[in-house]
């Protein structure tokens, strides 16, 4: 039996290819019941130049769902399980902004099994609100070096900084002493975004119209001759 882990947003749909099959015997889905009165997943299965593939839907956000798909192959039947979260992934920064890096790319960074554990608050799911916050503090750390130098927001985040953002917020959801790689890992991103904001690492977008400090006033000046040269014949 294999398992696979997922994650999608209700809105979001997945195909999730099953692998070589000469037919799909059943697929079901059970809801593990942590939203009361959560909607049911939507599947459809398929097969295409012998190959299975499951098209999922639906859901409700905040569930669990158990997928089991029995695939009927030249050895024999085998059995795949989808361990399925879903999850709005939308968020916002606290004053509005765009977010420079989404839940889903975060949760692919670091895994989904680890971000459950990280978040989990007793109920066996991520923690959206706590999720968020770590992202969103995390994201107003890299604009504080960004601003200076760079429009903000970004209209796409370069990976640096993208990398820098995933590391800072991945430490700051341990509630404990920090794994000496995740601390380490936060120390390399504060220090690349320092390097950043001083123009040692430049990100190759376009940098923020400057200023001058100084600027240069000019004022009306009296003329040298107050009679104008008045009478003069040239």
């Amino acid at each position: 039996m294999s398992v696979i882990r997922r994650l999608k947003s209700p809105q979001e749909t997945l195909v999730e290819d099953l692998g070589p099959a000469l037919a799909i015997v059943s697929v079901s889905s059970e809801a593990r019941g942590l939203v009361s009165g959560s909607a049911a997943v939507e599947l459809d299965d398929a097969i295409a130049n012998d190959r299975a593939s499951l098209t999922i839907g639906g859901g409700t956000d905040g569930e669990l769902y158990l997928i089991t798909a029995l695939i009927s192959t030249i050895a024999g039947d085998r059995d795949t399980q989808i361990e399925l979260v879903v999850l709005d992934g939308s968020w916002t920064m606290p004053g509005g902004g765009a977010p420079m890096l989404s839940i889903e790319a975060f949760v692919d960074r670091f895994g989904l099994e680890e971000i459950i554990l990280l978040t989990d608050a007793g109920d066996g799911r991520i923690d959206r609100k706590m999720l968020i916050g770590a992202l969103a503090d995390a994201q107003a750390q890299a604009e504080a070096y960004l601003a200076d130098r760079y429009t903000l927001p970004l209209g796409s985040a370069p990976q640096l900084v993208e990398m820098a953002i995933a590391d800072i917020a991945h430490a700051r959801l341990y509630r404990r002493e920090l794994p000496k790689n995740v601390e380490d890992a936060q120390k390399i991103a504060m220090r690349n975004l320092e390097a950043i904001g001083s123009g040692k690492i430049k990100l190759g977008i376009a940098m923020a119209p400057s200023t001058s400090a100084d600027p240069v006033l000019i004022a009306p000046g009296r003329p040298v001759y107050p009679d104008r040269l008045k009478g003069y014949v040239r």
